[in-house]
């Protein structure tokens, strides 16, 4: 498995960003102190961003994971009901597809 880099994820951007808030503090100009204050702020940014991403990421594929349990709930009941019916599910003698009932045709057509 390949190592993120620390800027890759939420957590390693807050310490990048604390990183530039340590180092601001102790800066000699108020140039330097001024630029690592706004790159702490951008680190900070991105983080909540990767944090946003995270959520709305997980949120999704549990929507997903729901949605084709659904789907398959349905199949199978689906499935369960053509059985009891006595719909036929697949027939190779008569080339159907699951899940049609196809009648054959009348000889001499």
């Amino acid at each position: 498995m390949v190592r993120r880099k620390r800027e890759d994820d939420a957590e390693g951007c807050r310490a990048l960003a604390q990183d530039d808030q340590v180092r601001a503090a102790g800066a000699d100009s108020e140039h330097m102190r001024h630029v690592l204050e706004r790159s702490a702020e951008a680190w900070t940014s991105r983080a909540k961003l990767l944090d946003r991403l995270e959520r709305k990421f997980s949120a999704w594929s549990q929507s997903l994971a729901v949605k084709r349990e659904r789907r398959g709930g349905r199949k199978a009941a689906r499935k369960g009901i053509e059985a009891i019916s006595g719909r036929a599910l697949k027939n190779e003698d008569q080339g159907t597809r699951e899940g049609q009932c196809v009648e054959p045709l009348p000889q001499g057509q």
